[in-house]
């Protein structure tokens, strides 16, 4: 009998879990369908046109947030924290371990060293990986 008092209470603290990380990702979702859209021209022309960023990269980096978390690119904004604003989790997801991966990858195909673990933001994000090779 303990067993199966255990097998319960082991699947109720699971369903209780996933639940909760659906709530979290539809608040996180309601809050970017508030704002305004922006498209890729807009978004490069407000935060990323005054610096050294490099326009394919910039929306490279940017669609490589996008697709991973599965965020609306005209809704996302620089200033949009992982885990909190995007992505967000109880502690960690999927999606925010595979953007870490991702950035592995591209900051070794660059040949960057990047601090994964200090990309707190999309903006931190694209300013690791946009930064125009002219100006590096």
């Amino acid at each position: 009998m303990n067993i199966y008092l255990i097998a319960g209470f082991a699947l109720a603290i699971g369903g209780g879990a996933a639940w909760l990380r659906r709530k979290r990702r539809q608040v996180s979702l309601q809050a970017l369908s508030e704002r305004q859209s922006l498209s890729d021209a807009e978004i490069y022309k407000q935060f990323y046109a005054g610096g050294n960023f490099d326009v394919a990269e910039v929306r490279a980096a940017w669609n490589e947030i996008v697709e991973t978390l599965r965020v609306p690119a005209y809704k996302l904004r620089p200033t949009d924290k992982f885990g909190t604003d995007t992505g967000v989790s109880l502690i960690t997801s999927e999606e925010l371990d595979t953007l870490a991966e991702l950035a592995a990858k591209r900051a070794a195909r660059q040949g960057k060293e990047v601090d994964i673990s200090a990309l707190a933001t999309v903006d931190d994000y694209v300013k690791a990986f946009a930064t125009s090779s002219a100006h590096s």
